[in-house]
């Protein structure tokens, strides 16, 4: 607004423009100074990735050991706590040590009557190890009678897990913008062509890729993750959500572009197939606590 207006307008509206544009610039300067708080507040602060890649990197394995999904940023949380944000005193070793909290060990005694070549039964009960995931709730309160923990402090791991740490640490990658929904219908429906999937497989399709990238063939993984001790720490790529290995391993000739949407999906299909037989035997994709594939 040029300055001779100000004269013509009434004293109140002058006076409701200047409370105002001063709250907004209070709003402005509370932002700037309350960004890092919330962050400090709210992230576990690793001093580079290799410390965040020691308590992701612990979640993999106790998924890879005991078949339990757990939340790397509720791991790193407590330690957060505990070790008053400074994860120099962590290791990866430690980091995995408190992962392990989270697997509820269970020995159940299965019954069963077995028979032998004469006819004669006998008991051949045997007891099957289960392995199951703790809430968060059931660690801190076992951290707390251990003396661990302190009661005041159950609270402060909470909020450590309030913004979601792996969006933050998500960066560089190709970029890109999500797929109108008509496209990627049609490279789903292309790709089930190529491969000779199931075209009933579309729908549950449409889950994965949502879920995987928000439709975004450009998306990237906002971590390395250990693939395997041949290709090291590898991060997923485009629309499904791909490692390069297990692209190369299930891509067909003449569609090996993994930033393509068909090329990736068609890998991903293959893939699923090999692993699953259906994406409809995902673990968790329609509904549930989702891990990836």
């Amino acid at each position: 607004m040029p300055v001779w207006a100000l004269s013509l307008l009434p004293k109140q509206s002058l006076f409701k423009l200047a409370i105002g544009g001063g709250m907004a610039f209070l709003l402005m300067v509370m932002c700037w100074f309350a960004a890092p708080i919330i962050v400090l507040k709210h992230i576990p602060l690793g001093e580079n990735q290799s410390q965040f890649d020691d308590y992701i990197g612990a979640a993999d394995q106790i998924e890879s050991k005991y078949h339990v999904s757990i939340n790397w940023q509720e791991v790193m949380a407590i330690d957060a706590v505990l070790l008053q944000q400074d994860f120099n005193q962590s290791s990866t070793a430690l980091a995995y040590a408190m992962a392990k909290r989270f697997v509820k060990e269970e020995h159940i005694r299965m019954q069963r009557t077995c028979t032998d070549q004469d006819g004669n039964s006998y008991d051949c009960s045997y007891t099957q190890t289960v392995y199951t995931k703790l809430s968060l709730d059931d660690v801190l309160d076992g951290l707390v009678r251990s003396g661990e923990l302190q009661p005041e402090q159950i609270e402060d791991v909470k909020r450590y897990t309030l913004v979601n740490a792996t969006a933050m640490l998500a960066g560089g990658g190709r970029g890109g913008v999500p797929l109108p929904p008509e496209q990627i219908t049609a490279a789903i429906g292309t790709a089930l062509q190529v491969t000779g999937g199931n075209l009933s497989w579309e729908p549950v399709l449409q889950v994965l890729v949502m879920r995987e990238s928000h439709g975004n063939p450009g998306a990237v993984g906002p971590y390395p993750v250990w693939y395997s001790a041949k290709w090291g720490y590898q991060v997923a790529k485009g629309l499904c959500q791909l490692m390069q290995p297990t692209f190369d391993a299930y891509k067909m000739d003449g569609y090996d572009d993994i930033w393509n949407p068909v090329d990736n999906l068609i890998a991903s299909i293959r893939y699923i197939q090999s692993r699953y037989g259906s994406p409809y035997n995902i673990p968790a994709l329609i509904s549930g606590d989702y891990h990836g594939y």
